[in-house]
């Protein structure tokens, strides 16, 4: 038996009510633990068809619910998303307007860390001023990375006022509990980047500031730069409210692992922010519309 559900708007996690489907997230919900308990997941995270996106689909869409899964039925938006991703192998390739592109991104990033810090009463004053080079990728990356010194050894401070020890940054291996907690949360935070640039249509593996390299979605990468700190405030909240304590890590050969309390606390913290407050999940759709109006008026100009 078939039952026929008409959705109200735009959102990958619905309720059903009646012979309609209620909204009640903007996005998908990535831990089945904080999802209402009327929510039913529709697609996996990374589905090429995930209508997760604000503005994705442009009219109502049908599903229907047939043998416990909640079937898509619309017409297939694989030639506009075919034909974007065409354009954006091809501008996308173009030094100016990559370097144009980058250089927003990470002043976007630069001002977010800069807020980050105000709000601890600190402020950032390594300046940010890049310029186009013949090696600007490289420019770029050292003019941020004099950012990043300076804003991480404030954070620090931060950290070691509440007692918990970080130094530095470090990746793989977590050298501390702090790293390791960060790294978790910008994996999440990923997941939430790749899913949205899949449903605007463009390709997650094709960057900007990033250089394609096999396995690597560089545009993913380009992208979280302005929300990482996101993560930061809620590792930083996650401590110094007590929800995480020394006991939920442990020291391994390949340095410090979380266990199953902080990666929840960490995953509840980022979809709080990034979905309950909104604005930092519009801001990611309106930078990535914002690219792709770009790209658009730039291929007016010398179309292939």
């Amino acid at each position: 038996m078939t039952k026929t559900f008409y959705i109200q708007g735009i959102s990958a996690t619905i309720t059903a009510m009646g012979n309609y489907l209620k909204i009640v997230n903007l996005f998908p919900i990535m831990h089945p633990k904080f999802a209402h308990k009327d929510c039913r997941m529709i697609l996996p995270l990374k589905s090429n068809l995930s209508p997760c996106a604000i503005k994705a689909f442009s009219r109502p869409v049908l599903f229907q619910w047939m043998d416990s899964r909640l079937l898509l039925i619309q017409e297939s938006r694989e030639p506009e998303m075919a034909n974007l991703r065409r354009m954006q192998y091809r501008i996308f390739t173009e030094e100016e307007f990559a370097f144009k592109q980058a250089t927003r991104i990470l002043h976007l990033a630069v001002s977010a860390k800069r807020n980050l810090l105000e709000k601890f009463g600190m402020t950032l004053e390594t300046p940010f001023n890049p310029h186009p080079t013949n090696d600007w990728r490289t420019s770029l990356f050292n003019k941020e990375a004099m950012v990043a010194e300076e804003y991480w050894s404030k954070m620090d401070k931060n950290f070691s006022d509440i007692q918990w020890s970080f130094e530095k940054r470090s990746r793989k291996p977590a050298e501390n509990a702090v790293n390791a907690m960060l790294n978790y949360g910008y994996a999440v935070l990923k997941g939430y980047v790749d899913s949205t640039i899949i449903s605007f249509g463009l390709d997650p593996y094709l960057g900007l500031l990033h250089t394609p390299r096999a396995g690597r979605e560089s545009l993913s990468l380009d992208l979280m730069e302005p929300f990482r700190t996101v993560v930061d405030e809620v590792v930083y909240s996650s401590i110094a409210g007590g929800t995480v304590k020394p006991s939920d890590f442990k020291d391994n050969l390949d340095g410090v692992s979380l266990d199953g309390n902080a990666k929840e606390e960490i995953i509840k913290g980022i979809a709080i922010s990034m979905l309950h407050h909104r604005k930092q999940f519009l801001d990611l759709c309106d930078l990535i519309e914002n690219i792709i109006n770009d790209m658009k008026e730039t291929d007016k100009t010398h179309p292939s």
